[in-house]
Protein backbone atom coordinates (compact mmCIF):
# COMPACT_ATOMS: atom_id res chain seq x y z
CA UNK A 1 0.00 0.00 0.00
CA UNK A 2 12.58 4.65 -0.25
CA UNK A 3 12.06 6.93 2.44
CA UNK A 4 9.33 9.49 2.63
CA UNK A 5 11.49 12.31 1.30
CA UNK A 6 11.28 10.54 -2.04
CA UNK A 7 7.58 9.94 -1.58
CA UNK A 8 6.96 13.65 -1.00
CA UNK A 9 8.48 14.41 -4.39
CA UNK A 10 5.96 12.25 -6.21
CA UNK A 11 3.15 14.07 -7.97
CA UNK A 12 0.16 11.91 -8.70
CA UNK A 13 -1.54 13.12 -11.86
CA UNK A 14 -4.21 10.91 -13.41
CA UNK A 15 -5.54 11.24 -16.93
CA UNK A 16 -8.77 13.16 -17.52
CA UNK A 17 -11.67 11.09 -18.83
CA UNK A 18 -15.26 12.01 -19.43
CA UNK A 19 -17.81 11.55 -16.66
CA UNK A 20 -19.63 13.27 -13.85
CA UNK A 21 -17.36 15.19 -11.50
CA UNK A 22 -17.33 15.83 -7.77
CA UNK A 23 -14.51 18.05 -6.53
CA UNK A 24 -13.15 18.87 -3.09
CA UNK A 25 -10.09 21.08 -2.43
CA UNK A 26 -9.08 19.06 0.63
CA UNK A 27 -10.12 18.37 4.20
CA UNK A 28 -11.28 21.35 6.24
CA UNK A 29 -10.27 21.92 9.84
CA UNK A 30 -13.84 22.92 10.65
CA UNK A 31 -16.84 20.69 11.09
CA UNK A 32 -19.43 20.95 8.35
CA UNK A 33 -22.78 22.45 9.21
CA UNK A 34 -24.48 19.45 7.66
CA UNK A 35 -22.57 16.95 9.80
CA UNK A 36 -23.22 18.91 13.00
CA UNK A 37 -26.94 19.00 12.20
CA UNK A 38 -26.92 15.24 11.57
CA UNK A 39 -25.12 14.48 14.83
CA UNK A 40 -27.47 16.68 16.85
CA UNK A 41 -30.64 15.27 15.26
CA UNK A 42 -33.04 13.68 17.80
CA UNK A 43 -33.69 9.94 17.62
CA UNK A 44 -36.51 8.02 19.30
CA UNK A 45 -36.84 4.30 19.85
CA UNK A 46 -33.62 3.11 18.22
CA UNK A 47 -31.65 -0.06 19.00
CA UNK A 48 -28.48 -1.72 17.72
CA UNK A 49 -27.77 -5.43 17.77
CA UNK A 50 -24.43 -6.36 16.21
CA UNK A 51 -21.63 -8.90 16.38
CA UNK A 52 -19.06 -6.27 17.41
CA UNK A 53 -18.95 -2.57 18.23
CA UNK A 54 -17.46 -2.03 14.76
CA UNK A 55 -20.53 -3.62 13.18
CA UNK A 56 -22.66 -1.46 15.45
CA UNK A 57 -20.93 1.67 14.17
CA UNK A 58 -21.40 0.56 10.57
CA UNK A 59 -25.08 -0.01 11.24
CA UNK A 60 -25.47 3.43 12.82
CA UNK A 61 -23.65 5.29 10.05
CA UNK A 62 -25.75 3.50 7.46
CA UNK A 63 -28.94 4.41 9.29
CA UNK A 64 -28.16 8.08 10.00
CA UNK A 65 -25.94 8.84 7.00
CA UNK A 66 -22.76 10.50 8.25
CA UNK A 67 -19.15 9.99 7.05
CA UNK A 68 -16.89 8.05 9.39
CA UNK A 69 -13.28 6.90 9.58
CA UNK A 70 -12.69 3.94 11.89
CA UNK A 71 -9.36 2.73 13.23
CA UNK A 72 -9.27 -0.31 15.48
CA UNK A 73 -6.95 -3.04 16.74
CA UNK A 74 -8.49 -6.44 16.10
CA UNK A 75 -8.26 -7.97 19.57
CA UNK A 76 -10.21 -11.04 20.63
CA UNK A 77 -11.68 -9.00 23.48
CA UNK A 78 -13.27 -6.68 20.92
CA UNK A 79 -15.00 -9.44 18.99
CA UNK A 80 -18.07 -9.62 21.18
CA UNK A 81 -21.74 -8.89 20.40
CA UNK A 82 -23.46 -5.72 21.52
CA UNK A 83 -27.08 -4.76 22.08
CA UNK A 84 -28.03 -1.20 23.02
CA UNK A 85 -31.42 0.51 23.02
CA UNK A 86 -32.28 4.20 23.25
CA UNK A 87 -35.57 5.88 24.04
CA UNK A 88 -34.57 9.47 23.34
CA UNK A 89 -31.07 10.36 22.15
CA UNK A 90 -29.15 12.26 19.52
CA UNK A 91 -27.14 10.60 16.76
CA UNK A 92 -23.97 11.77 18.50
CA UNK A 93 -25.04 10.15 21.77
CA UNK A 94 -25.71 6.90 19.94
CA UNK A 95 -22.24 6.92 18.40
CA UNK A 96 -20.63 7.74 21.75
CA UNK A 97 -22.55 4.97 23.52
CA UNK A 98 -21.55 2.37 20.92
CA UNK A 99 -17.89 3.35 21.26
CA UNK A 100 -18.08 3.27 25.08
CA UNK A 101 -18.90 -0.43 24.86
CA UNK A 102 -15.24 -0.97 24.00
CA UNK A 103 -12.85 0.48 26.56
CA UNK A 104 -9.98 2.61 25.31
CA UNK A 105 -11.64 4.10 22.23
CA UNK A 106 -12.48 7.73 21.55
CA UNK A 107 -14.59 9.76 19.12
CA UNK A 108 -13.75 13.11 17.59
CA UNK A 109 -15.01 15.09 14.62
CA UNK A 110 -12.47 16.58 12.23
CA UNK A 111 -12.34 17.34 8.52
CA UNK A 112 -16.17 17.06 8.48
CA UNK A 113 -15.79 13.35 9.31
CA UNK A 114 -16.51 11.41 12.51
CA UNK A 115 -13.39 9.54 13.64
CA UNK A 116 -13.21 6.56 15.97
CA UNK A 117 -9.83 5.31 17.13
CA UNK A 118 -8.08 3.46 19.97
CA UNK A 119 -6.65 6.00 22.41
CA UNK A 120 -2.86 5.81 22.54
CA UNK A 121 -2.69 2.24 21.21
CA UNK A 122 -0.41 3.06 18.29
CA UNK A 123 2.31 5.69 18.31
CA UNK A 124 2.29 8.28 15.56
CA UNK A 125 5.66 7.11 14.24
CA UNK A 126 4.26 3.59 13.74
CA UNK A 127 0.92 4.75 12.31
CA UNK A 128 0.89 5.10 8.52
CA UNK A 129 -2.20 7.33 8.78
CA UNK A 130 0.04 10.06 10.22
CA UNK A 131 2.44 10.10 7.27
CA UNK A 132 2.42 13.42 5.42
CA UNK A 133 2.21 13.72 1.65
CA UNK A 134 3.36 16.93 0.01
CA UNK A 135 0.81 16.65 -2.77
CA UNK A 136 -1.95 14.26 -3.76
CA UNK A 137 -3.91 14.97 -6.91
CA UNK A 138 -6.47 12.92 -8.81
CA UNK A 139 -8.73 14.24 -11.52
CA UNK A 140 -12.02 12.82 -12.75
CA UNK A 141 -11.47 9.29 -11.43
CA UNK A 142 -13.61 6.86 -9.44
CA UNK A 143 -12.83 6.62 -5.72
CA UNK A 144 -11.31 3.15 -6.08
CA UNK A 145 -8.63 4.51 -8.40
CA UNK A 146 -7.80 7.34 -6.01
CA UNK A 147 -7.61 4.87 -3.13
CA UNK A 148 -5.32 2.50 -5.00
CA UNK A 149 -3.02 5.35 -5.98
CA UNK A 150 -2.81 6.37 -2.34
CA UNK A 151 -2.05 2.77 -1.35
CA UNK A 152 0.79 2.55 -3.87
CA UNK A 153 2.27 5.81 -2.59
CA UNK A 154 2.10 4.88 1.09
CA UNK A 155 3.50 1.40 0.45
CA UNK A 156 6.75 2.96 -0.70
CA UNK A 157 7.32 4.22 2.83
CA UNK A 158 5.68 1.49 4.88
CA UNK A 159 7.37 -1.44 3.18
CA UNK A 160 10.73 0.18 2.35
CA UNK A 161 10.79 -2.17 -0.66
CA UNK A 162 13.53 -3.70 -2.72
CA UNK A 163 13.57 -2.46 -6.32
CA UNK A 164 10.77 -4.26 -8.24
CA UNK A 165 11.65 -6.66 -11.01
CA UNK A 166 11.31 -5.42 -14.57
CA UNK A 167 7.69 -5.11 -15.58
CA UNK A 168 6.36 -5.22 -12.00
CA UNK A 169 4.57 -2.38 -10.25
CA UNK A 170 4.97 -2.00 -6.50
CA UNK A 171 1.93 -1.01 -4.47
CA UNK A 172 -0.73 -1.87 -1.97
CA UNK A 173 -3.78 -4.00 -2.59
CA UNK A 174 -6.87 -2.64 -0.87
CA UNK A 175 -9.81 -4.65 0.43
CA UNK A 176 -12.67 -2.72 -1.14
CA UNK A 177 -15.78 -3.13 -3.23
CA UNK A 178 -15.35 -3.01 -6.98
CA UNK A 179 -16.50 -0.19 -9.19
CA UNK A 180 -20.25 -0.19 -9.62
CA UNK A 181 -22.28 1.18 -12.50
CA UNK A 182 -23.06 4.82 -11.83
CA UNK A 183 -20.24 5.46 -9.34
CA UNK A 184 -19.32 9.14 -9.81
CA UNK A 185 -15.87 10.39 -10.65
CA UNK A 186 -14.09 12.64 -8.19
CA UNK A 187 -11.32 15.20 -8.26
CA UNK A 188 -9.11 15.89 -5.25
CA UNK A 189 -6.18 18.30 -4.96
CA UNK A 190 -4.36 18.24 -1.62
CA UNK A 191 -1.10 19.72 -0.36
CA UNK A 192 0.85 18.82 2.79
CA UNK A 193 -1.80 16.39 4.00
CA UNK A 194 -1.75 13.23 6.11
CA UNK A 195 -2.84 9.87 4.74
CA UNK A 196 -5.83 10.12 7.08
CA UNK A 197 -6.70 13.47 5.52
CA UNK A 198 -6.63 11.95 2.03
CA UNK A 199 -8.98 9.15 3.11
CA UNK A 200 -11.31 11.75 4.61
CA UNK A 201 -11.34 13.67 1.35
CA UNK A 202 -12.03 10.56 -0.72
CA UNK A 203 -14.96 9.76 1.57
CA UNK A 204 -16.40 13.27 1.38
CA UNK A 205 -16.14 13.39 -2.40
CA UNK A 206 -17.44 9.90 -3.16
CA UNK A 207 -20.22 7.43 -2.25
CA UNK A 208 -17.73 5.58 -0.01
CA UNK A 209 -18.59 7.41 3.21
CA UNK A 210 -16.84 4.88 5.45
CA UNK A 211 -13.15 4.06 5.62
CA UNK A 212 -11.89 1.34 7.94
CA UNK A 213 -8.32 0.54 9.00
CA UNK A 214 -7.70 -2.61 11.03
CA UNK A 215 -4.35 -2.93 12.79
CA UNK A 216 -2.82 -6.22 13.89
CA UNK A 217 -2.86 -6.99 17.60
CA UNK A 218 0.75 -8.14 17.14
CA UNK A 219 3.17 -5.28 17.80
CA UNK A 220 5.62 -6.40 15.10
CA UNK A 221 6.44 -3.79 12.47
CA UNK A 222 6.89 -3.67 8.71
CA UNK A 223 10.39 -3.18 7.26
CA UNK A 224 9.64 0.55 7.21
CA UNK A 225 8.83 0.54 10.94
CA UNK A 226 5.02 0.73 10.80
CA UNK A 227 2.32 -1.28 12.54
CA UNK A 228 0.90 -3.93 10.21
CA UNK A 229 -2.71 -3.94 9.02
CA UNK A 230 -4.92 -7.03 8.77
CA UNK A 231 -8.21 -8.11 7.26
CA UNK A 232 -11.03 -6.79 9.47
CA UNK A 233 -12.96 -10.03 8.95
CA UNK A 234 -10.34 -12.77 9.33
CA UNK A 235 -7.63 -10.93 11.24
CA UNK A 236 -5.04 -12.46 8.93
CA UNK A 237 -1.92 -10.42 8.37
CA UNK A 238 -1.35 -8.94 4.95
CA UNK A 239 2.08 -9.54 3.34
CA UNK A 240 4.41 -6.58 3.72
CA UNK A 241 4.54 -5.99 -0.02
CA UNK A 242 0.82 -5.12 0.15
CA UNK A 243 0.91 -3.05 3.35
CA UNK A 244 -1.05 -1.11 4.39
CA UNK A 245 -4.64 -2.05 3.56
CA UNK A 246 -7.97 -0.44 4.33
CA UNK A 247 -11.57 -0.75 3.27
CA UNK A 248 -13.77 1.82 1.61
CA UNK A 249 -17.45 1.11 2.20
CA UNK A 250 -20.71 2.63 1.13
CA UNK A 251 -23.39 3.24 3.73
CA UNK A 252 -25.07 -0.01 4.66
CA UNK A 253 -22.17 -2.19 3.50
CA UNK A 254 -19.97 -4.40 5.66
CA UNK A 255 -16.37 -5.59 5.13
CA UNK A 256 -15.65 -8.75 3.19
Amino acid sequence: MMRFGMVSAIFLALLFVQGSLTSVPGPSSEESVELRATLQAPVEGYSVTANTFIDGLLEATGRFKFPIGIVWVRKTSELKPIHISWGDATVEQIVQDIVRVQAGYEVDVRNAVVHVRPRGAISDKENFLKLRISRFDVQNQVAETASKRLGMLVNLEVNAPKPPAAGQVKGGVLFERGVEVGDPRISISLKDVTVEGVLDSISLASPFKVWLVTFDVDNSLTPGGFRRTVSPVTGKAVPDEYQPVWELLKWGRTPY
